[in-house]
């Protein structure tokens, strides 16, 4: 509607519009002219007159945030802002909060304005109630009322706003990777990877000695990372230090020597507090160092650790003759004429027993022997040592020295210092008996071949 006012005149309208359904959704400036001529024909100065038309709806032209790729966990802020095509206030819809809603059943809360804005900001703050996403999208946004300066208004109590977006909507969320990730890393298992010495075990377990080593694995369901002294507390108040992780970050490797006092009839993980060094996820979710372990019993191939650094003492070597009978102490130093049995025994079971008849230069494995040869005489220096299940030896045991003389007695040799020739009654012809051993006579009696006996032998 135009309307000039200025008495009797005539109008000529150098510019004029025609307002149509063409533009009832336009936002533009318009402009119109007109120029006056009166009776007399004088002729006005050009006037003009410009105005807006705005019947069009605001529009939202992006939501952003100026949060970076990565991985987000609870307490974390995350900013977004709405971009409105126009100026607009923004109101509740009835008691409905304005909220832009994400695929993780997380929200943002925007505050109704009295003024306009083009920009609207709010902060999404991980926590509670929210689940972990891979990748973090807005779906929704619900609850309010976007009022431009004219008029023009969106009502969102159903989310059709997300409808009401301009052309070239920017949307960060869609183009960037957010992730949630509220959730602790959580130890799936313990597992032992290896020992270093397999060579000392039964049926049930490993027996591992002073020096030895044993490699633990602590397996999660996230990758990982540590910070710190990371520890596994074992019981007994060991220790199996930090050495490494594995490629996916999923495993840490932990190493447990063993102390030349360590004891243990099982190893195991001490279940009050396993990891005394921080262990967190990417996300820095960490650990609940006070958490019970899956498994606080260790085991290799099925087999328990057991932990001995304990020597055993000497084993005990018993000495008898063939006939049964036990030593005399005129024997043990003096020989003996029979075979020498020997026994040793232990007070621990699973030993591995060796004794050397030499003194030590030389062990053979056994608990029995039987010594001296038929026609020598030998003497024997015996001791024994034992070695238990996780390969500690004993001390060796107090030496014992016997001769077994199995030689037989007899004449080796008869000899005389008188030369050859006749010898007349009452001649000494004195004799001398060279025997292939020591020997004490009784009641023997050695004649010549003349029947004349040996005297004063």
């Amino acid at each position: 509607m135009y309307a000039i006012t200025g008495g009797h005149v005539k109008v000529d309208w150098l510019e004029r519009i025609d307002y149509t359904t063409d533009t009832k959704n336009a936002e533009q400036d318009w402009t119109v002219k007109a120029q006056l001529t009166d009776f007399a024909g004088n002729v006005s100065d050009v006037t003009s007159a410009t105005f807006k038309v705005d019947n069009g709806l605001p529009l939202l032209s992006s939501i952003t945030t100026t949060s970076v790729n990565g991985l987000y966990k609870s307490g974390m802020q995350i900013p977004v802002t709405l971009t409105f095509s126009k100026r607009v206030k923004a109101e509740k819809s009835g008691t409905d909060d304005i909220k832009l809603t994400f695929n993780n059943e997380g929200y943002v809360t925007f505050v109704s304005s009295e003024a306009y804005s083009a920009m609207y900001k709010g902060i999404y703050y991980v926590g509670t109630g929210d689940t972990d996403i891979a990748k973090l999208e807005v779906e929704n946004i619900t609850g309010g009322i976007f009022s431009d300066t004219v008029g023009n208004k969106v009502e969102v109590t159903t989310g059709n706003l997300m409808l009401a977006v301009s052309t070239g909507f920017a949307n960060d969320f869609k183009e960037k990777n957010i992730q949630i990730d509220k959730t602790a890393p959580k130890l799936n298992e313990y597992k032992i990877e290896s020992i270093s010495d397999e060579s000392h075990s039964d049926e049930n377990s490993y027996y591992l000695n002073a020096g030895k080593t044993v490699k633990i694995a602590a397996i999660f369901d996230e990758p990982v990372i540590i910070s710190g002294d990371s520890k596994i507390k074992l019981c007994g108040d060991k220790n199996a230090t930090y050495t490494g992780t594995s490629d996916d970050k999923k495993t840490l490797y932990y190493t447990y020597t063993v102390a030349g006092n360590d004891n243990l009839a099982s190893l195991a993980v001490d279940e009050e507090k396993s990891f005394p060094g921080a262990i967190q996820d990417i996300a820095g979710n960490t650990l609940d160092e006070n958490g019970s372990a899956p498994n606080t019993e260790l085991k290799y191939n099925k087999k328990t650790i057991v932990i001995d650094t304990i020597k055993p003492l000497a084993p005990t070597v018993t000495l008898t003759k063939a006939s049964g009978s036990g030593l005399t102490d005129n024997e043990m130093e003096n020989g003996i004429s029979e075979q020498l049995n020997v026994s040793i025994s232990s007070t621990e079971d699973g030993t591995v027993i060796e004794y050397s008849t030499n003194g030590g230069a030389k062990y053979e494995e056994g608990t029995k022997a039987v010594l001296g040869d038929t026609g020598s005489k030998k003497t024997f220096y015996i001791v024994a040592r034992q070695t238990d299940k996780a390969g500690n030896m004993s001390g060796v045991s107090k030496k014992i020295t016997v001769t077994v003389d199995l030689q037989e007695m007899g004449i080796s040799k008869i000899t005389t210092t008188k030369v050859n020739g006749v010898y007349k009654t009452g001649d000494v012809i004195p004799v001398t008996l060279l025997f292939t051993k020591k020997v004490k006579l009784s009641n023997v009696t050695i004649t010549f071949n003349n029947e004349k006996p040996l005297e004063n032998l």
